[in-house]
């Protein structure tokens, strides 16, 4: 029993192995991993067999039963399919760096948040991280190998706007119920206005502005602010 070569030499779970070489018989007992796998194919200079599995560490070693003639094939490297199990944290705005936790990942493995893709920062066999560029939505995180297989987190990472802040409002000054234009960055539909400690009534608004009227019975001066 002797062994000429092998191939393909990694691949995924399920990927045929040819061996070649002598002294084959359909009494020739594969192992892989330590793990007994019946030949697809026998004949006397060579053998097909299908990678389970639980291929352990992959080693391919060939054997006749009753007989102490182990003969190593060599170490087949099994590419695994990427799994995402979790990602940290949930949320949050464009900036944040996210943790996606899983198994299988490898170079050349792409990230997208829907269809936009993340830039990585790290990436290992079992953690990615990346960063949420400005402009992306709530979507699923997807980890994609190219030309393989494509998993989805079960839960989408919820992208938020940053807290508002307000560059500037006119007019500076004016009588009780002066109507007020705010202008300022990340001002959402829900963001309300307040005059001090008073809520005030938001009458319009747009893309970086809202206005709102100063209390009919205001009698002195005070902060301007805007919060979610």
């Amino acid at each position: 029993l002797s062994v000429a070569s092998f191939g393909p030499t990694t691949g995924r779970v399920g990927t045929t192995v040819t061996i070649t070489g002598t002294g084959f018989t359909a009494q020739t007992v594969v192992l892989v991993g330590g793990k007994s796998v019946k030949p697809t194919t026998v004949a006397a200079t060579a053998l097909t067999v299908a990678i389970p599995a639980q291929a352990g560490d992959g080693l391919i070693v060939l054997r006749h039963p009753g007989v102490a003639n182990d003969v190593t094939v060599g170490k087949f490297v099994v590419v695994a399919d990427p799994a995402i199990v979790r990602f940290v944290p949930a949320a949050g705005p464009a900036g944040t760096r996210v943790e996606i936790m899983g198994a299988g990942f490898q170079n050349g493995d792409q990230v997208l948040l829907g269809a936009k893709p993340l830039a990585i920062a790290e990436l290992a066999v079992t953690r990615i991280l990346v960063t949420i560029p400005p402009g992306a939505t709530t979507a699923l995180l997807t980890v994609a190998r190219p030309g393989g297989k494509a998993v989805s987190s079960a839960k989408p990472f919820a992208v938020t706007l940053p807290p508002p802040t307000i560059t500037g409002f006119a007019p500076t000054s004016g009588a009780p119920g002066t109507m007020v234009r705010i202008t300022g960055t990340s001002l959402a539909n829900e963001d309300k206005a307040f005059f001090g400690p008073t809520p005030l009534a938001v009458t319009n608004r747009g893309e970086g502005w809202l206005e709102a009227k100063i209390p009919v019975n205001a009698t002195a001066s005070q902060l301007l602010a805007a919060a979610g």
